[in-house]
């Protein structure tokens, strides 16, 4: 059902009797496999098993609050009933069928990080699991004829760029660009320039503002075909940033694209120096947020947060119900949840070109949780292996206002130290008082496509039902909260014919 082009870069199996399939992949592996309740289908692409299924799927309310709140769902859930994500937790529940999945080794990422190790001892073995990897690579990004690494002003990327051209021919960078330069934008000109790596400033795009109703129309049809009928994080379907187009205007002919996602593992960036913190006082400030978890009633809100953390403790296969260690919380975000969308943009980004993940990769993040007890509240482990790798780049001042062979600002570490310290109640609290920095912006941008566009309209329709308990006067007030909440309805109103809408 579904046309050729929507269905690129998307693998696709139809079991009949007697077929023996045998499929090899990580859990955070370069494609997610999803499959129907009668395990008759697989596929890479959800929107693929969608258009295959005989009848419509029902809507799964608390999947789709999950994703409204974290950006994300949790497997074996996707949004709708009787599809699902075939990750380790539901392979556990195949026995006898005719697909199998290659069994992984116990690789020890449930026991405790020690502190056995110096700091610096830390530092080189990071590295010599990220040369490991890398060099796994050469030969396909030889092939591909170079690789294409988004770059900014921080941490992350710069690793990664530096990691990329010791190993390969062919480093390509590029920076979005903004109608004025970002500091972003600027350093990352700098490390270009320090690497003699070509950097690509991206074209300005219209904002949904912006567009008349072709265009947002257009737009949306190639984000819906693109982002395979899922909503990620930050991905907004509104946006022309997360269109096919834009990454392929990103790659310009490469087919070999890497990201930074999953470098805040060599940070702590889930920011506090505890053994364990309370479960939900923790996914509430560091996974969803306090301002997004506002606007949610709070039966539904409590409903959903233990829905997520049953799920979470499952796969994570450890008892999370009152409390998280702090090697827990690196799990959760290396293998659950990372900050932009565990790395499940890679099932969308390999429609156009091998994309990685380096640092969300099996070898390098099993790794990383080896380096727990070096991490303080701020960036030094990771700065180190910058600096490590190139002083010269280090000496670079970052998007954060400081170089990375320097110790922070004493006000940046007074600040880490308080986020740190506070317990995370109290951060909760104040973090609901002070609110949403977007609201002047967002309810302009809001109230001009809602006045503008139908599907915008039939969306927040649908979104105010009372079985998702959200507060629409809140969700209007945060931009990443609307734009999400947008985003989610207008596809399932795109998949409609796939999906039964009429409530529970």
């Amino acid at each position: 059902k579904l046309e050729r082009d929507k269905l690129v870069g998307a693998y696709c199996f139809l079991i009949c009797e007697r077929t023996q399939i045998t499929f090899v992949t990580d859990p955070m592996g370069l494609i997610h496999v999803f499959t129907n309740d009668k395990n008759t289908i697989y596929s890479s692409s959800f929107a693929a098993l969608l258009k295959a299924g005989p009848k419509k799927y029902r809507v799964k309310t608390l999947a789709v609050i999950e994703n409204i709140l974290t950006g994300y769902i949790i497997g074996p859930e996707t949004i709708v009933e009787g599809v699902f994500l075939a990750d380790l937790q539901y392979r556990r529940t195949l026995g006898g069928s005719e697909v199998a999945f290659v069994s992984q080794p116990n690789d020890g990422r449930e026991i405790e990080p020690t502190r056995s190790d110096s700091f610096i001892s830390c530092v080189d073995k990071q590295l010599a699991e990220l040369d490991r990897y890398f060099s796994l690579f050469e030969g396909v990004v030889g092939e591909a004829g170079g690789v294409d690494i988004g770059l900014s002003g921080g941490y992350d990327s710069r690793l990664l760029l530096l990691m990329a051209q010791r190993h390969f021919r062919g480093v390509h960078a590029h920076s979005h660009f903004h109608r004025s330069a970002s500091p972003d934008e600027m350093c990352a000109a700098k490390i270009s320039a320090a690497l003699d790596v070509p950097l690509y400033r991206c074209a300005e795009a219209k904002q949904p503002a912006e567009m008349d109703s072709d265009e947002f129309d257009r737009n949306l049809e190639n984000v819906a075909a693109y982002n395979d009928g899922r909503v990620f994080h930050d991905y907004s379907w509104l946006v022309y940033f997360r269109t096919r187009w834009y990454r392929e205007a990103v790659l310009r002919g490469l087919r070999c694209g890497m990201n930074g996602l999953g470098g805040e593992l060599y940070r702590n960036h889930d920011n506090h120096c505890y053994h364990r913190v309370g479960v939900r006082e923790w996914i509430e400030a560091r996974v969803i947020g306090a301002v997004l978890a506002s606007v949610v009633v709070p039966k539904v809100f409590d409903n959903a947060l233990d829905y997520l953390i049953t799920k979470a403790g499952l796969t994570l296969r450890v008892d999370i119900s009152s409390h998280i260690t702090h090697h827990q919380t690196r799990r959760y975000f290396g293998e659950l949840f990372c900050v932009y969308g565990a790395a499940v943009r890679m099932n969308i980004d390999s429609q156009l070109a091998l994309s990685l993940s380096p640092f969300l990769d099996q070898g390098p993040r099993l790794a990383s949780y080896g380096a727990l007890p070096h991490l303080g509240l701020d960036g030094r482990l990771e700065a180190a292996m910058i600096e490590r790798l190139s002083p010269q780049l280090a000496a670079i001042t970052s998007n954060y206002g400081y170089p990375f062979n320097r110790r922070p600002p004493l006000k940046r570490l007074a600040k880490c130290a308080l986020r740190g310290m506070l317990p995370y109640r109290l951060q909760n609290e104040i973090t609901s008082i002070v609110g949403s920095p977007d609201h002047l912006y967002c309810k302009g941008v809001y109230e001009r496509i809602y006045r503008t566009h139908l599907l915008v309209r039939s969306a927040v329709e649908l979104m105010q039902s009372a079985r998702f308990g959200l507060k629409w006067d809140l969700v209007v007030r945060d931009n990443l909260t609307l734009e999400r909440t947008l985003s989610i309805g207008i596809m399932l109103l795109k998949y409609e014919d796939c999906i039964d809408l009429s409530g529970e």
